[in-house]
């Protein structure tokens, strides 16, 4: 890429848009391509550019773990509940992990939301270790 333009756009530069600073910061370090945003909102960094602000002046918090799930020995057959909660700005998502890999069945995660039980019947398929990681939300 060459040029990216995007000062033409009303901005709302918060946490989620932080990716877009650093992007924007490794284009200019490098030379070779250029590029312009500006914030539009809030009012106090208007007309900044999203390569000049930091995750101290937006308020940023990087996601931390309230809550972690506990152990659980389970038989086969019956249900077993986990519950994970954070904190963090943007609020983050919680990706529930099976073997270190995001979880086979994700519509369960989703249907409960990352700081209620999040319920599943134990199969032979099920089996293995879980965990759980936060993540800031995408943008």
């Amino acid at each position: 890429m060459k040029r990216l333009r995007l000062d033409s756009n009303a901005l709302h530069c918060d946490c989620e848009i932080l990716w877009l600073a650093d992007l924007l910061k490794s284009y200019a370090r490098s030379g070779n391509a250029q590029a312009a945003a500006t914030c539009e909102y809030p009012r106090r960094i208007q007309g900044r550019s999203v390569a000049a602000i930091t995750p101290e002046e937006l308020d940023c918090e990087r996601p931390r773990i309230t809550s972690e799930p506990q152990d659980a020995d389970v038989t086969l057959g019956n249900t077993v509940f986990f519950t994970c909660r954070a904190e963090g700005n943007p609020k983050p998502e919680i990706i529930w992990l099976r073997n270190n890999r995001r979880r086979a069945h994700p519509s369960l995660c989703a249907a409960h939301g990352p700081s209620r039980p999040l319920p599943g019947l134990v199969l032979v398929s099920e089996a293995g270790q879980h965990g759980r990681d936060g993540y800031p939300r995408p943008g």
